[in-house]
């Protein structure tokens, strides 16, 4: 079985379509990336495989079971099978490291005080983020605020983790510091990610497959290994983008 299949699934606002006839399937344990240019409709694709906006038509199977067509228990069972950590983090101000990392645990479960904590804890640990476990988010350079949103990600050991943008707005070192945390906990620990990104360096150094959609066409126009569509895909505007060529 697959982690996650996405069939034939329309996407947009409004009565705007952004995306048409999206079909494709995500393999368990694997690093998987949405690429595309700005305005492409990767972020509202997203938005669909994570239950936060119905698609236009089509179906979405988180491991089998449809978040398209499910009801609101069903709905709830499917959220806790993944983990989301967004562009910017999006922790609680008011809330220590700790706190925000058990938020989850607090929603979806009634384990004692005590565990919850013990979970969270082992959680920043492997984002190596124990130290900061009383600190604010206010007191956390851009890369552990995302080291904690992953954290907070997989407090509810999800078999996915959706990520937005992981490396946006950090330094090279930093975010091939995220990069290799990726890869790591998906070949420790088993977990498929779903990431969402247009960083050329995180795209060849930490992803076994990617879709392509462009917006002009509002379609997947490549899918495969990235080192092979760079070189070889049968679409000029693909190796484009992966090379970071200029548009002459």
């Amino acid at each position: 079985m697959n982690a996650i299949e996405v069939k034939d699934v329309a996407v947009g606002y409004g009565g705007a379509v952004v995306m048409r006839d999206i079909t494709f399937s995500v393999r368990k344990g694997e690093v998987f990336g949405i690429l595309g240019g700005s305005g492409s409709g990767k972020s509202t694709l997203l938005k669909s495989m994570i239950g936060l906006k119905m698609p236009f038509a089509g179906d979405i199977l988180i491991e089998g079971d449809s978040i398209v067509r499910a009801d609101d228990a069903m709905r709830m069972r499917l959220l806790r099978r993944f983990g989301v950590a967004y562009q910017g983090g999006a922790l609680f101000g008011s809330m220590t490291v700790l706190e925000n990392v058990r938020v989850p645990l607090d929603e979806f479960t009634s384990l004692p005080p005590g565990a919850k904590d013990s979970i969270s804890l082992s959680k920043l640990n492997l984002v190596g983020l124990m130290n900061a476990a009383q600190k604010m988010p206010s007191e956390l350079s851009g890369g552990m605020l995302k080291r904690a949103a992953l954290a907070r990600a997989m407090s509810l050991d999800p078999g996915i983790v959706f990520l937005d943008e992981p490396s946006a707005g950090l330094d090279p070192i930093t975010a091939a510091d995220l990069d290799e945390l990726i890869r790591r906990l998906s070949r420790d620990l088993g977990i498929t990610f779903v990431i969402v990104t247009h960083e050329l360096a995180s795209i060849f150094s930490v992803m076994d497959r990617v879709i392509v959609l462009d917006g002009r066409v509002k379609t997947i126009v490549a899918e495969g290994n990235p080192h092979d569509l760079r070189e070889k895909a049968a679409n000029e505007w693909v190796r484009q983008l992966l090379r970071r060529e200029a548009s002459l």
